[in-house]
């Protein structure tokens, strides 16, 4: 003992190392624990064709109403001459209601006329005043204009437009990462640079706003529209776009969607001990 200490002090001996083998990962039997561990996942077919049944021919009218309001219910305003009234129910109350039919169907004229009526002003705003600036707008515009399609993305939610445009209109530097415009789910408007809403009216909603995509010079974002037949797909075509600061059209998407399915289902309706209807 002592001659190996006396070894290890001038360097005369060697010190035995010891070796450890490493253990190679079971690839194959991670696998297929987790794959007899983890959740099965079936695709349910019935849930799709609920969503997608509107076939219903007692059903209200209501109910045949598509998700992304039409170029009709945003541009419905007409030149200041012959303004049209947009009727709306009143909401009762006090009492219970007639029928379930009434209450669905009045409750979602409500809430669709909330979430389209910020950006219908816009569209007002705009006919009457082209030119006008984000400063000036007294109906919370945001509006771009040099605003071209400059191709198609595709995902499972279908197909969306790539939209580029300039923020000449509102006179400042935008912070993306701190700003709400164009969030995914904001309905916005597109009509044609020589137009100006006086007769093309294109309503769709922001599918995608990457931050990636907004600080690009110019910016671009995606755009679902209404329906396939109102994709535009002209690079030279130049339009504006506008939306509204007020409001935000994804908050009441999935209320509007179940109160149309709603009307399908049989249920009673109580709230604090009381019918409804």
């Amino acid at each position: 003992m002592i001659q190996s200490l006396l070894g290890m002090m001038t360097g005369n001996s060697t010190i035995p190392l010891r070796r450890f083998a490493r253990r190679r990962p079971q690839v194959g039997n991670y696998e297929q624990q987790t794959a007899q561990s983890g959740p099965k996942l079936e695709l349910n077919i019935r849930v799709r064709e609920y969503l997608n049944d509107v076939s219903n021919p007692t059903a209200p009218a209501y109910v045949s109403h598509r998700e992304i309001p039409s170029s009709e219910e945003i541009s419905v305003v007409a030149n200041d001459e012959a303004e049209e009234e947009v009727e709306v129910p009143a909401n009762q109350v006090v009492g219970p209601w007639e029928s379930k039919r009434r209450y669905l169907s009045d409750n979602y004229a409500l809430l669709r006329e909330d979430a389209v009526t910020p950006l219908r002003n816009v569209v007002s705003e705009m006919k009457a005043e082209p030119r006008v600036l984000e400063k000036d707008s007294v109906e919370h515009s945001y509006i771009y204009e040099k605003v071209f399609i400059t191709g198609l993305t595709f995902a499972q939610s279908g197909v969306a437009a790539r939209v580029t445009f300039s923020m000449r209109r509102s006179e400042k530097r935008i912070l993306w990462d701190q700003s709400k415009r164009l969030a995914q789910g904001t309905l916005i408007a597109l009509s044609t640079a020589q137009d100006i809403f006086k007769t093309v009216c294109k309503v769709g909603v922001v599918a995608a706003r990457p931050l990636s995509g907004v600080q690009l010079n110019p910016p671009e974002i995606d755009v679902f529209f209404g329906s396939p037949d109102e994709i535009e797909i002209d690079p030279q075509q130049e339009w504006v776009m506008v939306e509204s600061s007020i409001g935000y059209f994804e908050a009441y998407r999935h209320t509007l969607l179940s109160l149309q399915k709603l009307a399908s289902e049989s249920y009673y309706l109580y709230t604090f001990g009381h019918t409804v209807c």
